[in-house]
């Protein structure tokens, strides 16, 4: 048995390795598909986060102290840009 027998000849880039081009197709509309759900989705998050925040604003110092939130904590989030969790 010659050593060339018991080795791999195959290049591991070789075009017969490599995802055929609808494979790579498949990826790409995937993560298109993924990007336009949250770019659809992103409006009613910010949205819903502008609305929980003006909600937070309105609770009055006896509800703060309920579930233990201090008014510093408050005016932090309502500090922070629509877009950021």
């Amino acid at each position: 048995m010659l050593y060339s027998d018991c080795i791999e000849t195959k290049s591991p880039l070789s075009p017969e390795s490599l995802p055929t081009w609808r494979a790579w197709a498949a990826v790409g509309i995937r993560k298109l598909a993924l990007a336009l759900a949250a770019a659809i989705e992103a409006p009613a998050i910010w949205h819903e986060r502008l609305r929980m925040r003006h909600e937070l604003a309105q609770l009055d110092e006896r509800m703060l102290s309920d579930i233990g939130i201090a008014r510093a904590d408050i005016w932090r989030e309502l500090n922070k840009p629509f877009w950021r969790p």
